[in-house]
Order: structure tokens, then C-alpha cells, then sequence
């Protein structure tokens, strides 16, 4: 089979590092359909905020999200209730996000410090 230059997905960045990341997955948009006939009891302040959370991390809705006190326990089984809207776990976890630089390689823990951090004060 012969394969054209543009069939192969290639990363073209030459500065490439194990420190830092040249090519990243982003999106610029998201569109999140909402069935009201399945939204239950949820209120609409708890849609909008579950829907924010999940848009804007890229989350898994069905994720095991444990005791953490979130909205992300709107759809789910557990016996965690959601809450009326973003507590303050989401909105640090949504704040380190959007505060880290997604090209570092440490993002993942430079993002648990500053959740960790944003208790602490």
C-alpha cells in the first residue's frame, strides 16, 4: 500500500523535549447535547454547572469520582448526593487547570499542588 505524505499523522516541532511537550491535543470548541427527558430531578443551575465541568476539563462522565464534592455526582450511581452547583473543588480543580502549562510534561502534578495549595490558604 502506498502511503501520501499527509495520510501520516506527523509531529513537525523540532524542539521537542521529555520537559516539554511540542505537540498537544486542544479543542476550541465543545457541543454538548442535553436529553431533558433524562436530566431527572437535576436543577437547571446543576445542568449548567455539570455541563461547564465536563466541557472545559475534557472529563469522563462515568468516572469514579469517590467522595470528592462534586457536580460530577449529578449523573452518577453512588451514594455521594450531588451538590446544587461548583463547589469549591471544582473550581480549583477547573482554576489549576486553566493555571498550568499544558506543554510541561508535570502538568498532571503541578495541578494536584495547586488543588492542594488553593485548601491550604
Amino acid at each position: 500500500m502506498s502511503w501520501m505524505t499527509n495520510e501520516i499523522p506527523t509531529n513537525c516541532e523540532h524542539l521537542g523535549s521529555h520537559l516539554q511537550l511540542s505537540a498537544l491535543i486542544a479543542f476550541s470548541s465543545v457541543v454538548i447535547v442535553v436529553d431533558s427527558n433524562l436530566s431527572g430531578d437535576a436543577t437547571f443551575g446543576q445542568l449548567s454547572d455539570y455541563i461547564a465541568m465536563v466541557g472545559m476539563a475534557d472529563i469522563d462522565p462515568d468516572g469514579d469520582y469517590g467522595d470528592i464534592p462534586t457536580i460530577l455526582h449529578l449523573f452518577n450511581q453512588s451514594q455521594t448526593p450531588a451538590p446544587p452547583g461548583l463547589t469549591t473543588w471544582d473550581q480549583a480543580f477547573l482554576s489549576a487547570i486553566y493555571g498550568t502549562d499544558q506543554a510541561s510534561s508535570t502538568q498532571r502534578s503541578a495541578i494536584v499542588s495547586k488543588i492542594v495549595q488553593s485548601f491550604s490558604h
